[in-house]
């Protein structure tokens, strides 16, 4: 059984969480995918892993983190954390651009620590509600 202490400490790492792609981490990458609001968030995270058949990486591996980005105008994006070697990650960043564009939904990404980018908008990431599931 845990300690008092214990829970407090996990309960402490979760509040502290912080957004994916808001620090450079080395052989890693974030872009968020935009939630179509139609299908469970796993189903469209397989969708857009998956599309491309084969995959352009050959190694690495694409993660959802569990946070969501809702930006001003309403529009909700997921985090997916790729990792690998420099070629593995472009490869996973242009197959689920490549999905997301098939399926007509943006691709969004932060900038400088502090800008939620997609498409043509920019948004700061304090007008923006973040989560964490």
């Amino acid at each position: 059984m845990e300690t008092f202490n214990e829970l407090v400490s996990k309960v402490d790492a979760f509040e502290n969480r912080k957004i994916p792609g808001t620090e450079y981490i080395e052989n890693r990458s974030v872009l968020y995918f935009q939630d179509n609001c139609k299908n469970p968030i796993d189903k469209q995270f397989f969708t857009i892993t998956n599309f491309v058949n084969p995959p352009t990486a050959n190694n690495g591996a694409a993660n959802l983190v569990g946070c969501v980005i809702s930006l001003p105008n309403r529009k909700k994006f997921h985090a997916i954390l790729i990792h690998g070697d420099k070629e593995d990650i472009k490869g996973w960043e242009e197959d689920i651009k490549t999905a997301s564009k098939s399926m007509k939904l943006s691709i969004g990404y932060i900038e400088n620590g502090s800008l939620f980018a997609t498409g043509d908008d920019t948004f700061n990431l304090k007008d923006c509600d973040v989560s964490f599931y």
